[in-house]
């Protein structure tokens, strides 16, 4: 079982142990809601995250596309979506859970994990193809002849939502932006900073794990998207306040860390190098020199498991 945290953003994380194929979803405790009905997803009718497809044990309705009551399957577990519904995620709810193994997806290889992609905009939709696999994190920057923002895009926080690394604003969605990451690249919408007539693009392109894993290394539990074979993670966390323990996925020290704010504000990108160690940065947004932190603050930490 597990409980409800009421919160879009603090999403329950629930650690199975294993890759599930199918889960059902039902409150037992009421929280001071109503009881909801049995919720049931499976990796078939959903493929790929997020497994937005319902069907309740309880009832003889259609199939439901869920917006925010959804899962994520992950390698050893799932994260409820961002609901703060009774269903799967009322605060202080308590819901069981059945959850079945599936067999384990095939993790990526060194080959197939990065690729820089040059094209052309249109000023249109266009698909970007040939990187050989499908992105996880995807930067693009205009090369000319206009002076556009750096985009950045990820499977962790969606497609159609970018930050720019050349600013301290934070998360924007764009409908024009990048639509969906793709088998072989990616979908672009008519957006002037990333696909304008006449102008000319660089994306560099990463590939993470197809499914995320919930990493319990630290001392706050997070979801981490990790190619070990490429050395390369993407870690979401919710603001835990104070100090944060979290773990990289990694299995090794870093050599970059890039870390921005993406909601609830703005901030710059404390960015850590292993060229000046721990409680060392330099903000990505800006030429300025390399700042050193008091004990307690920024990159305190950084060891072959954790960032702290």
């Amino acid at each position: 079982s597990y409980t409800g945290t009421g919160s879009a953003t603090n999403r329950p994380i629930i650690n199975t142990g294993f890759e599930p194929a199918f889960v059902m979803i039902k409150s037992v405790s009421t929280g001071g809601t109503s009881l909801y009905n049995w919720s049931m997803y499976d990796n078939k009718r959903n493929t790929s995250n997020p497994r937005d497809k319902i069907l309740e044990a309880n009832k003889n309705d259609a199939e439901i596309t869920a917006s925010t009551t959804y899962i994520d399957f992950l390698t050893n577990g799932f994260q409820i979506g961002p609901a703060t519904s009774g269903r799967v995620n009322g605060s202080g709810v308590t819901y069981l859970y059945f959850a079945f193994a599936a067999t384990p997806s095939t993790p990526p290889t060194l080959t197939n994990s990065f690729n820089i992609s040059l094209y052309s905009g249109n000023s249109s939709t266009q698909a970007i193809t040939g990187l050989g696999f499908k992105p996880d994190w995807v930067w693009i920057k205009e090369r000319g002849p206009s002076a556009e923002n750096h985009n950045i895009y990820d499977t962790a926080r969606g497609p159609l939502n970018f930050l720019t690394t050349n600013s301290t604003s934070g998360q924007v969605q764009g409908p024009q932006r990048l639509q969906s990451f793709d088998s072989d690249g990616f979908t672009l919408g008519s957006d002037n900073e990333i696909n304008d007539s006449g102008s000319t693009y660089v994306a560099w392109c990463w590939k993470a794990n197809p499914l995320p894993t919930v990493n319990t290394e630290g001392t706050q539990t997070v979801v981490t998207r990790t190619n070990l074979a490429a050395g390369f993670s993407i870690v979401t966390l919710p603001d835990f306040g104070g100090t944060q323990n979290i773990g990289h996925g990694l299995d090794g020290v870093p050599d970059l860390i890039i870390m921005k704010q993406y909601t609830g504000g703005t901030g710059s990108w404390a960015t850590y190098n292993s060229q000046v160690g721990e409680r060392n940065w330099m903000n990505l947004n800006t030429n300025g020199s390399n700042n050193v932190a008091t004990p307690g603050y920024e990159f305190d930490s950084v060891t072959a498991t954790t960032i702290t």
